[in-house]
């Protein structure tokens, strides 16, 4: 994975895009922290589509009643020494 600071990626705008266009991420940085990344356009495709269907699942379980309220939570990790 190749990283740019900001300054320098507006510079290389196109190495970057040849990077992903090999399949590769590229991290660009502020301030040395990273800020965001460059991905192959069908990566981040399938990241949407996985993030999607998390997101039913859960819904649909909570819809079935499958969840725990706060209280419920709190007790389970004080019984375990954990709050």
């Amino acid at each position: 994975m190749q990283t740019y600071k900001s300054d320098e990626a507006r510079d290389k705008l196109r190495d970057i895009l040849d990077a992903v266009t090999a399949g590769r991420e590229v991290v660009i940085e502020r301030y040395n922290k990273p800020v965001g990344v460059v991905v192959p356009h069908a990566a981040w495709l399938a990241y949407r589509r996985q993030r999607r269907e998390r997101i039913e699942r859960a819904v649909q379980r909570m819809a079935a009643g499958d969840y725990l309220t706060l209280e419920q939570v709190e007790a389970r990790l004080n019984e375990r020494r954990m709050a």
